[in-house]
């Protein structure tokens, strides 16, 4: 089969790498892929890495950050853009990774106006998001077409279905995202997870019997940082000893380090920018805290309940979907930030209860929530739009 996969994104975030993880899959399944998007400095290295898969590059000329937000495009402009690509590739399917709701309405139904079978992967449905008038009739256009539609969390499809007044959730399919750690990471011996936490503490000038509570997220206002640092201020003396490193870059990195001095936690707080030893860090730590105001499906939460690490999380979107409404982890209302300190401080004083969920939460994530299971849920619907 000759598979076009489309994605809009101008950076390398969660959807994109969910985009990657498929393409590769179909590669070695034996499908011809083409892959179009955005040639940035911030997609440079996926576009390495998709040629390495084996798959074929089609630069997409839309795509920029305008004022911290990515413009991508008029539907109208994306519809007119998208004619030259579908003639070019000539693709059996078409998988399309979309970064927001509505952020590729124009390449949706020129899909769709060529009765191309088409999956629609949707990997952030925020909850009330604006859909105009207009890209909801375009929506009921593609859907009437030789489209399924796929969300990555019950949640997202509720979102999805609200969003583009669809009349039943169901009518959209939805395959959970799905992480594997790297192989190195999968099973270390206690002596190599014992290394790597005395390394992390040195290497971050910190005590070596500290307590790391590690968050993975990119630096923007919907992660809920400013809600983790109201609640660090609000924690026992008991906690005193626990050090808190965030993985990830973004724009508000100013703004979060401006509050971290001003609640005067310069020494406990540590800003560790983009990290490619994510895995690495899982196994220094001894809690993941991930305060999210929404998700798609979290990849970063995925890994954590995949190295075993004890978590305390929001109940905002698929949160409560991965952690099994909070049998899994501890989980708090979203933006709460004296609740989060409550759990918080629960899972630092309660060692072995924490340990109990977290060995629950890491088989979940190795049963369920893999690529394998991701790339066989998506590949299988593209299979079925194909034959009907």
């Amino acid at each position: 089969m000759r598979l076009l996969v489309f994605f809009p994104g101008v950076i390398r975030g969660g959807c994109e790498e969910h985009a990657f993880v498929i393409i590769r899959a179909a590669v070695r399944g034996g499908d011809e892929v083409v892959a179009c998007f955005p040639q940035t400095p911030g997609t440079r290295s996926l576009t390495d890495d998709i040629r390495e898969a084996g798959a074929s590059v089609l630069p997409w000329p839309l795509g920029e950050i305008v004022d911290g937000r990515m413009n991508l495009g008029s539907a109208q402009r994306q519809e007119g853009l998208a004619g030259p690509v579908l003639d070019t590739v000539n693709p059996d399917a078409i998988l399309l990774f979309l970064p927001e709701p509505d952020s590729s309405m124009g390449f949706l139904t020129a899909c769709a106006d060529r009765g191309l079978p088409t999956v629609p992967v949707f990997c952030l449905v925020p909850p009330e998001w604006p859909v105009s008038e207009e890209d909801r009739r375009r929506g009921a256009r593609a859907r009437r077409a030789r489209q399924r539609w796929v969300a990555i969390s019950q949640d997202n499809r509720r979102h999805l279905a609200t969003a583009f007044r669809i009349g039943a959730a169901d009518e959209v399919d939805c395959v959970l995202n799905g992480v594997d750690l790297p192989r190195d990471w999968q099973e270390p011996d206690s002596g190599t997870v014992a290394a790597v936490r005395r390394a992390v503490r040195e290497e971050l000038v910190m005590p070596p019997t500290a307590r790391i509570a590690l968050t993975v997220a990119r630096l923007a206002a919907p992660k809920g940082h400013a809600d983790l640092l109201a609640a660090i201020s609000e924690l026992p003396a008991a906690a005193d000893d626990v050090r808190f490193v965030w993985a990830g870059e973004g724009g508000e990195d100013e703004r979060l380090l401006s509050l971290i001095e001003r609640a005067g936690l310069d020494g406990r707080v540590h800003l560790l920018g983009h990290r490619q030893d994510v895995a690495r860090l899982l196994h220094a730590a001894d809690l993941f805290v991930f305060p999210t105001h929404w998700e798609g499906c979290s990849r970063a939460l995925i890994e954590a309940m995949s190295a075993g690490l004890p978590i305390v999380a929001s109940d905002a979107s698929s949160n409560p979907e991965l952690l099994d409404g909070g049998r899994l982890g501890l989980l708090f209302p979203a933006r709460d930030r004296t609740a989060l300190a409550e759990r918080m401080s629960q899972a630092l004083s309660e060692p072995d209860e924490m340990a109990a969920m977290a060995a629950k939460a890491r088989s979940k994530a190795r049963r369920e929530l893999t690529e394998a299971a991701m790339c066989e849920g998506t590949l299988a619907v593209v299979d079925k739009i194909v034959r009907r």
